[in-house]
């Protein structure tokens, strides 16, 4: 099912992107790395993966949300920091991790601009933003100001779009060619837009290029987060090793020093005696 409504407020979009999250984060399950789901992988592992995937913001007056499935099998050209915070949170939920959508803003008037994750670990809301690449897993930035994304206006947003909210993915190649003629937005249909007269095949030829490229770009991602890991460990073993042999060193060279005061001690007590010895006999022999 695809959806189109007025945009009033950020509280419509922060109910959708709930409702999607709440309704497919199971969507996650359909896409393996080494055979296990990737909703198994390791919030650093999966935070890596979303980070990377290629960022575009969305067409000016329109908002786009999608459940996980769709943002992985369809031709975006990029993905916002809504979509890319409805895949996080897909896996803080398929890992019963309480979350939280936050509107923030950077800017000195403190208008909204941005979404962020918050999750609650160990006890503490931590902030996860897969926006950027260059982002950090629970960073702690400081915003101008941040809102849980409920309750208040936005003003920007005409449309807003809900693609696939409903359907099953067994459904979602009909639903792509029916949708695709009612708007006529590069963002929906990839960079050429929709093309005259094109049919069914060729849509579902280009949504089974964009599964095969993405689940060929998750792999090589987790093969270079696998590889920088494994480097890392070696790289903190061999440090381990060279700390103890340094200790090692350190503690012969202080076995040495006590040594050899403790043989400068026994020098001095010798001649010490050598000394009141000598004296002695030498009195003896005068008397």
């Amino acid at each position: 099912m695809i959806t189109c409504k007025p945009l009033n407020d950020k509280s419509q979009t922060g109910r959708e992107m709930h409702r999607l999250v709440n309704r497919f984060s199971g969507d996650l399950r359909y896409f393996q790395v080494n055979n296990k789901p990737i909703s198994d992988l390791p919030i650093e592992q999966f935070f890596d993966i979303v980070k990377r995937l290629p960022y575009k913001k969305d067409t000016d007056g329109i908002e786009i949300l999608t459940r996980p499935y769709h943002l992985f099998t369809s031709p975006f050209n990029g993905y916002d920091c809504k979509k890319k915070s409805i895949v996080m949170a897909s896996w803080l939920k398929e890992n019963n991790i309480p979350f939280r959508f936050i509107a923030v803003s950077s800017r000195p008037d403190g208008e909204a601009h941005h979404v962020i994750i918050q999750a609650l670990i160990n006890g503490k809301w931590e902030q996860i933003d897969p926006t950027y690449q260059d982002n950090i897993l629970f960073e702690n930035k400081k915003w101008t100001s941040s809102e849980i994304l409920s309750g208040y206006k936005n003003g920007k947003g005409a449309v807003l779009v809900s693609l696939y909210g409903e359907g099953e993915p067994g459904t979602i190649e009909q639903d792509f060619y029916n949708y695709r003629v009612k708007i006529n937005d590069p963002e929906l249909l990839g960079q050429g837009g929709p093309a005259e007269g094109a049919s069914a095949v060729g849509i579902i030829a280009v949504i089974v290029g964009i599964v095969a490229s993405v689940t060929g770009t998750i792999a090589t991602i987790v093969n270079m987060v696998q590889s920088r890991q494994e480097t890392e460990r070696q790289i903190e073993k061999e440090e381990k090793a060279q700390a103890y042999t340094e200790q090692i060193i350190k503690e012969q060279r202080e076995q040495q020093q006590i040594e050899k005061e403790e043989a400068k001690k026994r020098e001095k007590q010798l001649i010490s005696i050598a000394l009141i010895g000598g004296g002695a006999f030498l009195a003896l022999k005068i008397l």
